[in-house]
């Protein structure tokens, strides 16, 4: 499913390569890639491999799975990790590539790999050059993205009931089946969100991000990267 570290972390994948022992360094090389990485945006689009094949989704458009593909033309999942100073993933199926095709396993994030990039981008998001510049591009391709996540967050983690029938399916025959599962429990939300104009396919599979969360016990570092991010671009 889509990841919300990458939707969020898009900030880091534009880093060159450096040493991720200096915070102060890592931070600068942010800010000057950061805007190669959005005045270039488009025309790394237009490059990108977008068939279903390559990223697993029919709506490329839509949620987190597109814009890393188009990030990843330049910077990848072995970059971040270098830069960040940790792996992502403590286990699952991703390795180097992040693999989408596993029917009964998901990523498990690491707390570790999150506490760094929650202090790395606490101290970009307060340089208030680096805000102005990079505004416009939050506001085209994260803005409504990580709206819909943060509506999510309440009525995905205070369902307890979908996170047993998930993990239950998850174990079971249909195992291939349970992000259908997620999707269409949580309809009546995108739905309603569809409604109020907001993208059917994230406000469907946004909920599921959190319950997954909720397996992993990471929700609570995602929700405070979130409420970071939203302070800083969309208050």
């Amino acid at each position: 499913k889509a990841l919300l570290v990458l939707a969020i972390a898009t900030v880091l994948l534009a880093a060159g390569r450096f040493s991720s022992g200096s915070s102060a360094t890592a931070v600068a090389a942010l800010k000057q890639q950061l805007s190669t990485l959005a005045t270039a945006w488009e025309a790394l689009r237009a490059e990108s491999d977008m068939r279903y094949q390559t990223i697993h989704t029919w709506v490329p458009e839509s949620g987190v799975r597109g814009r890393y593909a188009i990030a990843a033309t330049q910077l990848g999942l072995p970059l971040l990790e270098q830069i960040i100073g940790a792996p992502l993933f403590v286990s699952g199926p991703h390795g180097e590539r992040l693999n989408f095709d596993s029917p009964n396993r998901f990523g498990h994030y690491n707390p570790a790999f999150l506490e760094r990039l929650y202090a790395t981008l606490e101290t970009l998001y307060s340089d208030p050059t680096f805000r102005e510049q990079f505004q416009p591009f939050y506001d085209q391709q994260l803005q409504r993205y990580l709206r819909t996540c943060y509506m999510a967050y309440d009525i995905a983690i205070a369902d307890s009931t979908i996170v047993a029938a998930y993990q239950q399916q998850l174990s079971g025959p249909e195992a291939a089946d349970a992000g259908y599962l997620l999707q269409e429990h949580f309809r009546p939300f995108a739905e309603s969100l569809q409604e109020d104009g907001y993208d059917f396919y994230e406000a469907a599979s946004c909920p599921g991000f959190w319950v997954r969360r909720n397996i992993d016990g990471t929700a609570d570092h995602f929700y405070q990267l979130l409420e970071l991010t939203l302070f800083h671009f969309d208050p």
